[in-house]
């Protein structure tokens, strides 16, 4: 009912209104989480998963649409939209998070129970907080490697479930946020916090989501195309070059920007 209301008041049109539709989903999601599984943190990614997949369905819907008759010269351009629309979902579903964890991180059981997933994965990744007992080659080709993995699951769950790989950003959204609200504690002033905070973000973080939104586009229209073109067709293998070269690109970003990590390290630690 939530995205009907939302495309029904035309309020797809503007692509920044997705960030207000992020925001509300996942409180909603949570919400519903608290009500149905006592807010447990993975059937709340869950239940906001579902509710942003019929939205995102409708997007690959077009995306296949127009993959599927135009050229490869303007790959980027042609997936614009989506793009977009993933971006200001993820930033929408961060604040959401963000703004959930600042209000209950003072009933510490309630905290430890409703995003045990996310407070596990920063514990367990304490390199991301300054934590590193190797040597920081070698902690950044293991991140590497993680993601290059996760990067493979954002692209399968997309192919096998549409949109699944919406999970993975609806994850990194609440995993950063998570972060954030544990390396507070490390900074004395809140303006040392705020650069921190924007380098890391723009450094790392952005450049790393668009990775996984590229992957998860490249995986959707595929899967799209999967169901409604001939395999052997002309209009099948256009989107397959189209989700291919989706696919080098995105690797060829992930290279970049953990080289871009390794070579900051070098400098500054």
């Amino acid at each position: 009912m939530i995205d009907e209301l939302f495309f029904k008041q035309g309020l797809a049109r503007r692509k920044l209104n997705f960030i207000f539709f992020g925001f509300i989903v996942t409180i909603v999601g949570f919400l519903t989480s608290l009500i149905l599984f006592n807010a447990d943190s993975l059937a709340t990614l869950l239940v906001i998963t579902m509710l942003l997949m019929p939205v995102l369905m409708r997007l690959f819907r077009k995306e296949e649409v127009i993959v599927r008759e135009k050229r490869l010269k303007k790959i980027f351009e042609n997936h614009k939209f989506v793009f977009e629309t993933y971006f200001f979902l993820f930033l929408g579903i961060f604040f959401a998070f963000l703004i959930l964890q600042l209000t209950t991180i003072y009933n510490q059981d309630f905290f430890a129970t409703a995003f045990e997933f996310q407070s596990s994965w920063v514990v367990k990744n304490q390199e991301s907080l300054g934590v590193i007992d190797d040597s920081i080659s070698g902690v950044i080709v293991s991140s590497l490697i993680n993601d290059l993995l996760i990067m493979v699951v954002s692209f399968l769950l997309s192919f096998f479930y549409g949109s699944g790989g919406i999970f993975l950003i609806i994850a990194a959204a609440s995993i950063l946020s998570t972060t954030l609200i544990y390396l507070l504690r490390f900074f004395e002033s809140f303006f040392g916090f705020t650069l921190f905070l924007l380098a890391t973000l723009i450094i790392y973080v952005l450049p790393l989501i668009f990775v996984f939104i590229i992957t998860s586009t490249a995986g959707g229209i595929l899967s799209k195309a999967v169901i409604s073109e001939k395999i052997f067709g002309k209009h099948f293998q256009n989107v397959l070059r189209d989700a291919v070269r989706l696919f080098i690109y995105a690797i060829v970003l992930l290279v970049v920007i953990n080289a871009l990590k390794l070579l900051l390290a070098l400098l500054f630690l």
